[in-house]
């Protein structure tokens, strides 16, 4: 069954641990995306964090207890963590651009991908406030694609969806004549 309401373009981006909640992001009349709950067993839609800024891509930490997601209020996309389900109290995480945060399966490390295209790790120290240590550069990226998106496994693994190429590198065919093709194949 449907959960979300029709009309406007929406993404889901993750279901509270205990599968109560669904959090999805929307594209709405200003074009912007914003953040938005609803109970899975249906219900109203909750606004969860709306401005004329994007924000996107939000991970739930294991325990359910903070967020993770992507803003452009600062001008480009920055990382931000913040308690959920309020996002109140918000903790801008980078400063030179970055997008797809995800947390470790144990909730102690928080990951995402900067602008120059490298995998990050910041140590997480949950506690009544979560507290963020020093960010560490775990690898570059290597080849001429951007990691699509990506998730850590259990095993502390990354799997990664890479394309094979970007739609801008497909080459152009263009048929001419291709009306006397058609008569061709058809007389015969």
């Amino acid at each position: 069954r449907e959960l979300t309401p029709e009309g406007s373009f929406q993404m889901a981006q993750d279901l509270s641990p205990d599968g109560q909640t669904l959090v999805f992001a929307e594209r709405v009349d200003y074009g912007a995306w914003d953040l938005f709950t609803i109970p899975t067993t249906g219900g109203p839609v909750t606004p969860l964090l709306t401005t004329p800024f994007d924000e996107i891509d939000l991970r739930l930490s294991p325990d359910g207890r903070f967020a993770a997601f992507v803003s452009n209020e600062p001008g480009r996309a920055e990382v931000y963590v913040a308690p959920f389900p309020t996002l109140g109290q918000r903790t801008r995480v980078t400063q030179d651009g970055a997008r797809t945060p995800r947390w470790s399966r144990d909730g102690r490390e928080l990951f995402y991908l900067t602008a120059d295209r490298r995998l990050v790790a910041v140590p997480v120290h949950p506690g009544a406030s979560l507290e963020l240590g020093a960010p560490r550069t775990l690898f570059a990226l290597q080849g001429q694609h951007a990691w699509a998106t990506y998730d850590v496994a259990p095993d502390g693994r990354f799997l990664a969806i890479v394309p094979e190429a970007l739609a801008s590198e497909q080459p152009l065919t263009v048929v001419v004549n291709w009306m006397a093709g058609m008569r061709e194949t058809t007389s015969r």
